[in-house]
């Protein structure tokens, strides 16, 4: 066979490889064509970033959760997700209420750090990105994220009298590079909510995230928690 040019015409493609097998045909393509394929791939990934990023922008996100080792039954996901929605929302369609769940293991537990330090950062990755506004934890899941200093401090939600009235319920712990304890979450392993909803054998909080833009909306969902019924 004699050299094919590099440059040859795309349209003559298929008339080169009438008589070709399979695995000529393939190394056809590749040998004379690859660039082609590579750009039309990057072209392909640009398109798909882009109507991507237009679909998020489209997205109105009214309030972002995440339960960390806490399952949930499925009508306190509907009692968090769609039915505050429809207390809070406009009824426009692109409006969103986010609810997600993750799983993290003891942080001591060396066998599982691989997938503990990416469920972690992953966490953390939307805390900073502002998509996520609080998160319900488990003992082990409150530990883990204390030390990534996820959560805001309730001196920046609620007023001093306000957290005295909490009690026992104002968990205070120290965050990592903080000289004292502070009240940076709330138990809630008693709320009726909790009780009904989610199978739990250990502690259960709520916590503010710091980086949150929807704390006073956050502060009005966690009232909504309290009154489940």
């Amino acid at each position: 066979m004699s050299e094919l040019s590099p440059i040859r015409n795309l349209k003559n493609l298929k008339k080169d490889m009438e008589h070709m097998t399979y695995q000529e045909k393939l190394t056809h393509i590749w040998t004379y064509y690859k660039w082609v394929l590579v750009v039309v791939l990057i072209l392909i990934m640009a398109v798909s970033v882009l109507l991507a990023s237009i679909q998020n922008k489209r997205k109105i996100t009214l309030l972002g959760g995440v339960t960390v080792n806490v399952q949930l039954s499925e009508e306190g996901k509907t009692y968090l997700n769609d039915d505050y929605k429809q207390i809070i929302g406009t009824g426009n369609k692109r409006e969103s209420i986010v609810l997600s769940h993750t799983n993290i293991e003891d942080i001591h537990n060396t066998s599982v750090y691989e997938s503990n330090y990416y469920a972690v950062m992953s966490l953390l990755a939307l805390c900073t990105n502002q998509e996520v506004d609080y998160l319900i934890l488990d003992q082990t899941g409150f530990e883990a994220m204390l030390i990534q200093k996820a959560y805001l401090k309730l001196e920046e939600v609620y007023t001093p009298e306000e957290i005295t009235a909490m009690g026992e319920d104002a968990v205070f712990a120290q965050m990592e590079g903080e000289e004292a304890p502070s009240a940076i979450a709330i138990d809630i392993t008693d709320t009726a909510f909790i009780q009904a909803n989610a199978q739990v054998k250990d502690k259960v909080y709520f916590v503010y995230v710091a980086n949150s833009i929807r704390v006073d909306t956050c502060r009005a969902f966690y009232e909504y928690l309290l009154s489940y019924q």
